[in-house]
C-alpha cells in the first residue's frame, strides 16, 4: 500500500502540472529513475538546475523515497516487458494491419504467392516485442544488425551492417537481445532456448535512458535511423507519439532541409502530434486519425494511398405520393456510382454521368421507378478525392429531399435531419438542395454522427 501511495503522490504532481492526458508509463518511469539515481538538477541541464536553485531549498530525496522509487522502477521495467512479451492474437494484428498496410502502401510490390506486398521499405521499432518480424519471418525476412557467427551458430551484432539490404531496427532494443558475460558481445537469443553461454539482460533502452544514446549499441542503431530517413522520401509513422525530443528533432530537422520529403501519421491523435512540429514543415505532414489494426484501417488506408473515398449514400423515401428524382453533386469528380442490393427494390440510376445533361463528371442521378413510402435506395460512390481537402456533396430531389444518411466503411458520418446541413438552392426543377461538408475528422473518429 505504501508503494502504491507514493506512486499515486509522484502521479498527482504531474497531472496538476501537465494535465492527465500527457501523463503516461514514460512519464512516471523517469521520476522514478531520476530519485533511484539520486539524480541532481545540475545533470539534467543548466536552465533546471537554475530554476531549482532559484525556488527550491537543496533538499535530497529521503532514503525510504529513494527505495520506494527503486522499487516502482523494477515494477514498471517488469511491467514493460511482461506486456510486451505476453501473448496476443497475431493472426487478428496482421490480418488488420500489416497485410493491408503493405498491400496498398506505396512502392514497388512482390508476389509472395497468395499476397502481393511491397518490400521496398526500411523499418525502425522503438517496440520490444518480435511481432514485426514474425510477420515478415513468413514472407522474407527482414536484414538487421545481426548476423550468424563464422564459428558457431550464434547470431552477433554487428555495428558496421549498415548495407543497402538492411531493412529493420528495434531502436531501444529487444525481448530477445543479450549480452555474454565472457565476450560482451551482444546476441539474439531464443526464448527458453539452452545455451552453454553464460548472458546477460537486458538489452533494452527505456525511455529515460537518453544520456546512453551515445553508447554501443544505440548509436548505431540511432546513426542507421537517420540514414534511412535521409535515403527516403516518404516515412509512415504508426501509433508513435514523438514525445522522445530526440527523435522528433531527427525528423524535423530532415524535413526543413528537404521540403519535398512527407511524413505520414497515422495515430487516433495524429492531429494533435502534428502540433508537435515547427509551423514551417506543418504542410508535409500528413495526420491520419486512424486506429491501426482497427477492423476498417485497411479499408481508410487504402482510399488514402489511392487519393479517393468510397461513401454510401442511403436515400429513404417519404412521401407515397410523389415520383423522387435525386441528384448527388460532388466538388471532386464520382467516379462510379453502384446501387447496392437492398431489400427494398423501386429505384433506378440513370445510366451514365452525362444522362442528365450539365456537370458531367461530377453529377450522379437516381429516380424512383414507382411510388412507394418508405422506398430505399443505397448508393455507392466512389470519389476522386485529395487527402486534407473537404469534400461537398449537394442533394437535391424533386418535391423535398428525402431523409438519408451518408456512411463511411462502418459509420454515420451524416443524418439528414443533422443541424449543419445548408440549404442553399432552390429552383424550379429540383427544389430543395442540400450541401454537406465531410472532412477528414468526420471519416475517422470514433464517434459516429448523432
Amino acid at each position: 500500500m505504501v508503494l502504491y501511495n507514493f506512486y499515486l503522490q509522484v502521479k498527482s504532481v504531474l497531472v496538476e502540472k501537465y494535465g492527465d492526458s500527457k501523463i503516461d508509463i514514460e512519464s512516471m518511469l523517469s521520476v522514478f529513475t531520476g530519485i533511484s539515481t539520486r539524480t541532481k538538477p545540475v545533470q539534467l541541464g543548466h536552465f533546471l538546475y537554475y530554476y531549482v536553485s532559484k525556488n527550491c531549498a537543496n533538499n535530497e530525496f529521503s532514503t525510504d523515497e529513494i527505495n520506494l522509487a527503486s522499487d516502482l522502477k523494477l515494477k514498471l521495467h517488469d511491467y514493460i516487458k511482461n506486456k510486451c512479451g505476453a501473448h496476443i492474437e497475431q493472426k487478428m494484428v496482421y490480418d488488420t494491419s500489416y497485410l493491408p498496410f503493405f498491400q496498398h502502401m506505396e512502392g514497388e510490390k512482390r508476389d509472395y504467392g497468395e499476397f502481393e506486398l511491397c518490400h521496398d521499405w526500411k523499418a525502425y521499432t522503438t517496440n520490444y516485442d518480435n511481432i514485426f518480424e514474425d510477420f515478415w519471418c513468413a514472407f522474407e525476412p527482414p536484414a538487421d544488425h545481426f548476423q550468424k557467427s563464422s564459428k558457431s551458430n550464434k547470431y552477433i551484432f554487428n555495428t558496421t551492417a549498415l548495407s543497402a539490404n538492411h531493412t529493420f531496427s528495434k531502436l531501444h532494443g529487444s525481448l530477445d537481445w543479450a549480452r555474454e558475460v565472457s565476450s560482451g558481445q551482444i546476441v539474439r537469443v531464443r526464448p527458453a532456448a539452452y545455451s552453454p553461454i553464460e548472458t546477460k539482460k537486458e538489452i533494452m533502452l527505456f525511455p529515460v535512458q537518453q544520456k546512453d544514446l551515445y553508447l554501443h549499441p544505440w548509436f548505431t542503431l540511432f546513426q542507421d535511423l537517420k540514414m534511412g530517413l535521409s535515403d527516403t522520401q516518404k516515412w509512415y509513422v504508426i501509433g508513435y507519439a514523438f514525445n522522445d525530443e530526440f527523435i522528433r528533432n531527427v525528423f524535423q530537422g530532415l524535413l526543413v532541409d528537404d521540403p519535398s520529403k512527407k511524413l505520414i501519421l497515422i495515430n487516433p491523435e495524429a492531429e494533435e502530434i502534428k502540433s508537435k512540429f515547427s509551423g514551417n514543415i506543418q504542410n508535409q505532414i500528413d495526420a491520419l486519425p486512424m486506429r491501426f489494426g482497427h477492423e476498417c484501417f485497411g479499408f481508410q488506408f487504402r482510399e488514402y494511398t489511392e487519393n479517393i473515398m468510397t461513401i454510401v449514400v442511403r436515400f429513404k423515401t417519404t412521401d407515397s405520393t410523389m415520383k423522387h428524382r435525386i441528384k448527388v453533386e460532388s466538388n471532386y469528380n464520382i467516379r462510379s456510382a453502384v446501387i447496392l442490393p437492398s431489400e427494398s427494390t423501386g429505384w433506378n440510376v440513370f445510366t451514365g454521368f452525362d444522362a442528365m445533361h450539365e456537370d458531367s463528371n461530377s453529377s450522379i442521378y437516381v429516380e424512383t421507378e414507382v411510388q412507394k413510402h418508405d422506398a430505399e435506395i443505397k448508393l455507392e460512390l466512389q470519389i476522386d478525392y485529395e487527402y486534407n481537402d473537404e469534400i461537398k456533396l449537394r442533394i437535391s430531389a424533386a418535391t423535398e429531399v428525402p431523409d438519408f444518411t451518408i456512411n463511411y466503411g462502418n459509420k454515420t458520418i451524416f443524418r439528414s435531419n443533422s443541424t449543419s446541413k445548408e440549404i442553399i438552392e432552390n429552383d424550379s426543377h429540383m427544389s430543395e438542395l442540400i450541401r454537406i461538408k465531410l472532412t477528414n475528422t468526420d471519416l475517422y473518429s470514433d464517434n459516429s454522427a448523432a
